[in-house]
């Protein structure tokens, strides 16, 4: 990302609207407008790529390891 760069979760309005161009999850360059670059974050798909993810170095991962016993 550049140094002007718009990242957002909330889906109204977004960036897609407001610059009237298609932005998604990818670091989009923002046309007509020299630096600025923009990301619209689906809350949804992060949510759940970051339930996913192990929990390696949580304060909960004793428990966690036991449950798996």
């Amino acid at each position: 990302m550049t140094a002007d760069s718009l990242v957002t979760t909330d889906p109204a309005p977004n960036p897609s609207d407001t610059f009237d161009q298609e932005i998604g999850p990818d670091v989009t360059e923002i046309d007509d407008i020299e630096r600025p670059s923009a990301v619209e974050i689906d809350p949804d798909t992060a949510a759940e790529k970051y339930r996913r993810e192990p929990v390696e170095h949580s304060s909960c991962s004793p428990w966690l390891e036991r449950g798996r016993n």
